[in-house]
């Protein structure tokens, strides 16, 4: 079964599962439901909880930090690559054309 990482009580009917950019498991509750009743629900879609996941791990790795070094591809309206020909890295950007 999955980890819950917060649990959210509020004035609601349903209960509402959602998996955050991060992976994080986080539950919507209404006040009268019980923890019984969550984990059911939990236990009920773990295999949806664990495909949510496995995305977000696989964007997140997608959008990992830039290094800024040399040979790395970057886009912007077309692809950017980044060529360090002195001990420092410029870009200019003029009447729309890097140089």
């Amino acid at each position: 079964m999955p980890t819950i990482d917060k649990i959210i009580r509020t004035k609601r009917k349903t209960i509402a599962l959602i998996v955050e950019s991060n992976g994080d498991v986080i539950i919507r509750a209404p006040k009268r439901a019980t923890k019984r009743e969550i984990n059911a629900l939990v236990k009920k879609h773990a295999k949806w909880i664990a495909k949510k996941q496995a995305e977000a791990h696989k964007k997140q790795e997608a959008f990992a930090p830039r290094r800024f070094e040399e040979g790395e591809e970057f886009y912007f309206y077309y692809l950017l690559e980044f060529i360090q020909k002195e001990e420092y890295m410029q870009i200019h950007y003029e009447q729309h054309k890097f140089t």
